[in-house]
């Protein structure tokens, strides 16, 4: 989330973290090690590489997740303008990428369990978001 503490180019969304927010390398890949420890203990818990997907991101780095390609560039695609929040896509990204995690970790979870289109959990959120919501 570096990216969102750096100054932004002309006409680009502000920063909308200051560096103090952001831990250094050294610490960050401190907190990653405790993170992976704790998870390591506990059978249940599933560690999803969200680093990797950034740093793939940053690298303008094609990205495949399960049958979903984004060609290299996608950064504009998958994050927003921001440089922090993901977009729709980004988010459904990062969804496959958990699911993708949590299916290689369980044994009793087959892949067949998810729908892995991109575009078509895209097109469902859509639809969705277009219908009305009826309350209690």
């Amino acid at each position: 989330m570096r990216a969102a503490s750096q100054p932004a180019p002309p006409g680009a969304v502000p920063p909308l973290l200051i560096p103090e927010q952001v831990p250094s390398e050294e610490l960050l890949a401190r907190l990653n090690a405790r993170i992976r420890a704790w998870a390591a203990s506990r059978k249940d818990v599933v560690v999803v590489p969200v680093a990797d997907l950034f740093a793939r991101l940053r690298a303008g780095s094609a990205i495949e997740i399960r049958g979903n390609r984004w060609a290299e560039g996608a950064r504009g695609l998958l994050l927003g303008p921001d440089r922090l929040h993901p977009t729709l896509e980004g988010a459904i990204a990062l969804w496959l990428a958990a699911a993708d995690r949590l299916v290689a970790a369980r044994d009793d979870l087959p892949a067949s369990a998810f729908d892995w289109d991109a575009k078509a959990a895209a097109r469902r959120v859509l639809e969705r978001k277009a219908k009305p919501i009826k309350r209690p």
